[in-house]
């Protein structure tokens, strides 16, 4: 064995060994530290991903559910559109059996020695032109009016001469919103 005087030499070198002790540690220590800074910044830009990748999810199941609420939309208003068609369908359909009544009830009351030679109506109003044998067919005519469609005012009238016949030419307006009820 060895004894150990306290020479310089021998400082130097345990000098040494400690320094490269410390150097080896203090690398070792860097390389340790780089490496955890390696992977810690690996798991951070990571977890930053997944992050975007959540949020370009979630930006994605807006965009959507924009897309389905802006058919929502469409679909009510559509909805609404169809809503006022069939209400005006209805409205027709109601109006459509006031007018064959009234039309019905407008031929009934024709006498058979009257023509109707042009019509116009309304459900607020009947104008037509017509030609009568002659004038109490007339006045039958507007009595019959008068009693079961409305006021028939006696309108101007005047005779003329048709294939060798006189006939009373005459034009009426009756409204219909006045109807009286059937005389008995």
């Amino acid at each position: 064995m060895i004894v150990k005087i306290n020479l310089l030499p021998w400082r130097e070198e345990l000098k040494i060994q400690e320094e490269n002790k410390v150097k080896r540690f203090l690398v070792l220590s860097c390389l340790i530290g780089a490496l955890l800074s390696g992977v810690l910044l690996f798991l951070v830009q990571e977890e930053l991903n997944s992050r975007q990748i959540r949020i370009d999810i979630i930006n994605a199941e807006f965009t959507q559910l924009g897309n389905v609420e802006a058919q929502m939309n469409e679909r009510k208003e559509q909805t609404e559109r169809l809503k006022q068609q069939l209400d005006v369908l209805q409205k027709l359909s109601a109006q459509r059996s006031e007018v064959v009544s009234l039309m019905e009830k407008f031929s009934s009351v024709t006498p058979q020695d009257a023509f109707i030679i042009s019509l116009a109506f309304t459900l607020d109003k009947i104008s037509f032109n017509a030609l009568a044998k002659d004038r109490d067919v007339l006045a039958i005519h507007l009595d019959s009016l008068d009693n079961y469609i409305g006021p028939a005012p006696i309108p101007p009238h005047q005779e003329v001469m048709m294939d060798g016949n006189r006939v009373v030419s005459y034009s009426v307006e009756v409204d219909t919103n006045k109807i009286k009820e059937p005389r008995s």
